[in-house]
């Protein structure tokens, strides 16, 4: 095989989209307004927004500038006093565009709360306030869960992540992330289609029953698993997406949490395709790295040229989190294939920074 191409030359369906109907595809040019954009790397929101730009007209909500880098997918700039209710529906009342939103939604998990008040005023399809008003407080989300007979255990570290995209209060298991190294501070996570917590019918019933006692009517929920020796338990979890805007998850399934979020906002339920990847595993990583210099950015602009390297974030000293190492998503056709290209990737690291 090679490296050139870096999958395993087959074609792999994702088992959480079997059995899924085709839609109609959402209408071009309608108004999609983005509650907030913060909290996620801007490599990640640059590859979420051009995405949208494809169907939707983007309008942005915040009170700050827009970020460099994506003045070009935003077409119209709301600027509440705050990031509250009241001035989100002061701004929308004199805004000049006079072609409707069609949906609300957020990037940041911070910002589920306010755009599901956004879209309830709006008449449009979302979150649930009640159920947003839970995952806001995650503590008060798992004693509702205890309450209904769940099982939960906020003290363990989370081995699986489940992201379950809810249309109609109606959820499916989109993919499910799992953590290598649980309990530390260290990322290091992977999708892989052929998981086989994913056969399991028993966590299939519990993410229904625990989505079911949140209320979610709409949206996305990300619920953090770990299996006891007995039975799986809930651990915790997040409404919205994760920080990486589901890329990880899109490149091995195919399915393309940001779309499809946005298409189930515009009151879309159903999935539009049976998504093909030409790998089966994706997993994303932090590799400690040397400092930003000039040689280093030429290794990671050399690396990104290959194709089974879909992201590298490099050490910046402006970016707490990338300040000591560089983050890398890369893809295989199973999990050795990527446990390999990020040694090579680390070995090409380490031997950036003996050269300097």
């Amino acid at each position: 095989m090679s490296e050139a191409h870096g999958g395993s030359g087959r074609l792999h369906t994702s088992p959480a989209a079997w059995g899924r109907r085709g839609r109609r595809a959402p209408a071009a040019g309608g108004v999609l307004l983005l509650v907030g954009t913060g909290g996620q790397h801007p490599a990640y929101v640059r590859t979420a927004l051009a995405e949208l730009t494809r169907t939707w007209r983007l309008a942005l909500a915040d009170p700050a500038p827009i970020s460099p880098g994506l003045e070009n997918y935003i077409s119209e700039h709301i600027r509440p006093a705050q990031m509250t209710l009241r001035a989100m529906e002061a701004m929308l009342r004199v805004r000049e565009d006079p072609r409707p939103i069609c949906a609300v939604i957020a990037l940041d998990p911070s910002m589920t709360a306010l755009s599901a008040r956004v879209a309830h005023e709006l008449g449009l399809p979302g979150y649930g306030g009640a159920a947003a008003e839970l995952a806001a407080f995650p503590a008060r989300a798992l004693g509702a869960l205890a309450a209904a007979g769940l099982p939960i255990a906020p003290s363990l570290p989370a081995e699986l992540i489940a992201d379950c995209l809810i249309s109609r209060y109606h959820p499916f298991v989109a993919a499910l992330t799992r953590t290598l190294q649980p309990g530390r501070a260290v990322l290091d996570e992977v999708v892989d289609v052929d998981d086989e917590a994913l056969k399991d019918a028993r966590l299939h019933q519990l993410i229904t029953h625990a989505l079911q006692v949140l209320g979610v009517q709409n949206g996305l929920t990300r619920l953090h698993l770990r299996h006891d020796g007995r039975r799986y338990v809930i651990t915790g979890l997040t409404p919205g997406l994760g920080r990486d805007l589901g890329r990880t998850v899109g490149l091995a399934t195919g399915i393309n949490l940001v779309r499809e979020l946005a298409t189930i906002a515009c009151g879309l339920p159903d999935a539009r395709d049976l998504p093909y990847t030409e790998c089966a595993v994706a997993r994303r990583a932090w590799l400690p790295s040397p400092p930003p210099t000039p040689a280093v950015g030429q290794i990671v602009d050399r690396m990104l040229g290959m194709s089974w390297l879909h992201e590298l974030i490099p050490p910046s000293a402006a970016d707490p989190a990338h300040r000591q190492g560089a983050e890398a998503i890369v893809t295989g056709g199973d999990a050795e294939q990527c446990e390999q290209w990020l040694r090579r990737l680390q070995n090409v690291l380490a031997e950036a920074l003996w050269g300097e």
